[in-house]
């Protein structure tokens, strides 16, 4: 984790589905996603995406499903509140890492907040620097205004957010009427660690939308080739 008042920065390269030569399961799996996000949220326009643990793949999930929203002809913001440990902004490198943090406390104006990107339909707001409290920014009333502000702008709002089960940033998010999906590496398959993460969005009173299968085996993954590394799949909290 980056020391306070730094940028979060991995240098790593990460997967989009709008990047060349992607292939067609992982596109695949996201314009799915994409679709059952439309027909199981009903009025829910603001959904967050956390894990029960780390690496696994919440910051790709939440990328490339706000991407392939947008690519089925949404206004999609993607909003990076993962203020600990950041990386939505290394999938846009074209990005001021300037973001909702500094914007919070006053150092970065709402005009500069919000950042175009290649993909058309779909804005950024970046995390920013690494705070000293990242809850304490995420409890703000500035935040909720934010929120409310931008509610109005968009079709659908995308948060990228903390594992649960590791820090309660998800939880305070859900009082803004944000729906909340887990994401979850199936090679893991620790039940208990997936069940408490779900207790405590419970607790909250979380609405759960369902649970998004990373690494899935490819029977679950609408048929496409097991070659390929990367598998999603959703399912609906009426499967679960």
């Amino acid at each position: 984790m980056s020391n306070h008042n730094e940028y979060s920065d991995s240098g790593t390269s990460f997967l989009k589905v709008s990047d060349n030569n992607m292939n067609f399961s992982f596109i695949e799996s996201f314009n799915a996603l994409a679709v059952n996000l439309k027909y199981s949220a009903n009025s829910v326009n603001k959904i967050l995406f956390t894990s029960a643990s780390l690496s696994q793949g919440k910051t790709t999930v939440s990328v490339n499903s706000a991407i392939a929203l947008a690519n089925h002809g949404n206004k999609v913001l993607l909003i990076d509140c993962d203020l600990r440990k950041p990386t939505v902004v290394n999938f846009f490198p074209s990005l001021s890492k300037l973001g909702l943090s500094d914007y919070i406390v006053g150092n970065l104006s709402y005009e500069k907040l919000i950042q175009k990107t290649e993909t058309e339909g779909l804005d950024v707001i970046t995390s920013g620097k690494v705070p000293p409290s990242p809850m304490r920014i995420l409890m703000s009333k500035k935040v909720g205004e934010l929120i409310e502000k931008v509610s109005a702008l968009y079709d659908w709002i995308i948060f990228d957010t903390p594992s649960v089960n590791l820090v309660t940033d998800a939880t305070i998010l859900v009082k803004y009427n944000i729906a909340a999906i887990l994401v979850a590496d199936q090679k893991d398959g620790n039940m208990q660690v997936l069940g408490k993460s779900i207790d405590a969005l419970k607790f909250a009173k979380a609405n759960i939308l369902g649970i998004v299968v990373n690494n899935a085996p490819a029977e679950f993954c609408y048929g496409y080739a097991s070659k390929y590394k990367y598998k999603y799949n959703y399912y609906s909290k009426n499967k679960q």
